[in-house]
């Protein structure tokens, strides 16, 4: 979800701007190495470095949170957070 705000004007080169976060969910079976799904979450954050520009989007930062389970699959999210002159 995109939101209009003038939080960071130096990062925004100082007009107003849109900022959102993208979610990329590592999904593996709930029996295998929780590891591989860590390890593959952790390959998709490093895609998404801060200041890196694709078209008119900069990447603010992205982070992995910790895994979790749904009953049939081990899930691990990454977060990556962009903002849009």
């Amino acid at each position: 979800q995109a939101v209009r705000s003038d939080e960071d004007r130096a990062l925004a080169g100082g007009g107003g701007y849109s900022q959102g976060r993208a979610v990329v969910v590592v999904v593996e079976d709930l029996n295998s190495f929780a590891t591989a799904a860590d390890d593959l979450a952790y390959q998709v954050k490093q895609l998404f470095p801060k200041a890196l520009r694709l078209g008119g989007l900069t990447i603010r930062g992205s982070s992995v949170s910790s895994g979790y389970d749904d009953a049939v699959s081990w899930r691990v999210p990454v977060f990556i957070d962009w903002i849009s002159v």
